[in-house]
């Protein structure tokens, strides 16, 4: 009984071991100021519309982890939560999040990447949260520049090998590069 009127801090949690599912209203997500902030840096409305799934949860060694994705659809676009909290309160999350038309207006570098998704790590604790949309956001920026640099250099590449290069050796060359675009090492076209 002192241990726990002394708090969760006073507890030792490794030995806790528990599984199940809870459901959490809309309300309690729409009032959260974390998501508000979440939601604004990734160029969302301010009042979106919310369908939670429910969580799956297991406790275990003092944390408490999904036992699959926590998905949130949020106005038609679905997100989903993965990793743990501490029973400390400590927060080991990321928030994957697609790349939409939303945020392409936003970050018009992001074009190629529709439809792909990023991760938001979300650290800190439950009554100070720290998400890292700003690193998440550069490091999205950093790849799709970096797939825009290489397909441009991909396809100066082609253009300097078609003027160089004439008929049979040509189509070789095309039939290498074909096969290394597809995942394969080149070596059966030629």
């Amino acid at each position: 009984l002192a241990n726990l009127t002394a708090g969760l801090a006073s507890i030792d949690t490794a030995p806790l071991v528990a599984t199940g599912n809870v459901s959490v209203s809309e309300g309690m997500v729409r009032s959260s100021p974390l998501v508000s902030e979440l939601l604004v840096a990734l160029g969302r409305p301010a009042s979106p519309s919310f369908d939670l799934a429910p969580l799956g949860f297991a406790v275990e060694d003092g944390l408490v982890r999904y036992t699959g994705p926590w998905t949130w659809t949020i106005d038609g676009t679905e997100t989903r939560f993965e990793g743990g909290i501490g029973l400390d309160g400590a927060l080991d999350l990321r928030w994957v999040v697609p790349v939409t038309e939303t945020l392409v207006g936003e970050l018009s570098a992001l074009e190629s990447m529709v439809g792909e998704t990023f991760e938001v790590p979300l650290g800190g604790t439950l009554t100070a949260p720290r998400p890292d949309v700003q690193g998440a956001v550069l490091a999205l920026v950093r790849t799709a520049g970096e797939r825009a640099l290489r397909n441009e250099l991909d396809e100066r590449a082609r253009r300097e090998l078609e003027g160089v290069l004439e008929g049979g050796e040509l189509e070789a060359v095309r039939g290498v590069l074909d096969a290394i675009e597809g995942g394969g090492s080149g070596a059966d076209a030629v």
